[in-house]
């Protein structure tokens, strides 16, 4: 099993990013990763897990960078479902809604108020992120790959 998973880019919108910016995220949130796929071999049989956001269902325009390439990160993965599929690989990408961390607290400020005004009155805590990566795994969950699962505690509008 490998779970991948990097740190976000600082909020701006898109008028507001510069080109050296671009570049910087570009290489760590998909360059960077790309490479790293290309070289790490999966076992047969195993998973590969990336944890990105859920701006890959419901781009953010505060996020627009985050938004962009974990929305590219996606696409790849869909890519390698399909490739790692005859190996028996199970690709899943888990796009967590506001999970409170302090990349939630260097977003939102207030993170107790802030979850107030959520759907469930609450965001997510990390260990519920291990805990469906968890699940999927000592379940024996095979035909989720190539997915998208969004925890977003009913935050987004996407379907």
């Amino acid at each position: 099993m490998l779970v991948l998973n990097t740190g976000g880019p600082p909020a701006a919108e898109f008028a507001d990013v510069s080109v050296p910016e671009w570049q910087k995220y570009h290489n760590q949130l998909f360059l960077g990763m790309c490479v790293l796929l290309q070289r790490v071999r999966v076992r047969d049989g195993g998973y590969l897990f990336l944890v990105s956001s859920s701006v890959v269902r419901e781009p953010s325009a505060r996020l627009v960078v985050s938004g962009a390439y974990r929305s590219a990160m996606s696409s790849v993965l869909k890519v390698l479902s399909r490739e790692w599929a005859p190996r028996g690989v199970s690709v899943i990408n888990i796009a967590p809604g506001p999970v409170n961390t302090g990349r939630l607290a260097e977003l939102v400020g207030d993170v107790a108020e802030f979850a107030r005004g959520q759907p469930m009155g609450r965001v997510a805590e990390p260990a519920e992120v291990g805990a469906l990566v968890a699940s999927i795994v000592s379940g024996g969950i095979r035909c989720l790959s190539g997915q998208v699962l969004v925890l977003d505690g009913a935050a987004s509008a996407a379907v």
